[in-house]
């Protein structure tokens, strides 16, 4: 679903049926960062998760329901775009960055580049995805990114490398942070389509 052509979803369509789903950027970053958490298993992630977007809604879903429930939630935070998982289920992406963690510097950088505030802007998640994937190195959240991915031994010059040593020390991801966000949608995704049963995931 492109995002110039067509409506930005505040609802999906499961079983037939149009269920409104929590577009608000600060529920898919909520999501997110329950994706990374260390402290919930797959199961405990997917049902927060669902709550999430769904709300209370989840407990009435039949099986198959609940099925078509979670794959529209993992479609929507994905902004319609669900990776083959067969291409890419052995590649493990290095995290860059934390909404948590980075929170401030992301506030900032929306507010500089596209003078949006954040603290109360009513801004769709699919907006928000594309204006952040935007981000500008110019701003320091930018420079951020670039300090923790710059490969240093492809820097010529000593007092460059030592620089850039700092500034990863400095501005490095907390250890408790996870670096299997997309490796877990992919196996939840595998599941799907192999048909396996995850409706009991949203039963209390």
């Amino acid at each position: 679903m492109g995002i110039l052509l067509n409506t930005l979803p505040k609802s999906v369509e499961i079983c037939g049926s149009e269920v409104p789903i929590a577009w608000d950027f600060r529920t898919s970053i909520n999501f997110s960062e329950l994706l990374l958490s260390k402290e919930l298993d797959e199961k405990e992630q997917i049902t927060q998760g669902a709550k999430l977007y769904y709300g209370s809604v989840i407990y009435d879903f039949s099986e198959e329901e609940a099925t078509e429930a979670i794959e529209k939630m993992l479609w929507f935070y994905k902004a319609g775009e669900i990776q083959d998982t067969r291409k890419s289920s052995n590649k493990k992406q290095k995290q860059t960055y934390s909404f948590d963690q980075d929170g401030d510097y992301i506030y900032a950088a929306f507010r500089e580049q596209f003078n949006v505030d954040l603290s109360c802007a009513d801004l769709h998640w699919w907006s928000f995805r594309a204006m952040f994937g935007s981000i500008s190195a110019s701003t320091q959240f930018g420079k951020i990114l670039g300090y923790r991915t710059i490969d240093i031994n492809k820097v010529s010059s000593k007092e460059d490398r030592e620089f850039y040593r700092m500034m990863k020390k400095e501005y490095a991801l907390d250890k408790k942070i996870s670096t299997d966000e997309d490796k877990l949608i992919q196996e939840i995704n595998d599941a799907l389509m192999r048909g396996e049963d995850v409706s009991h995931l949203l039963k209390g």
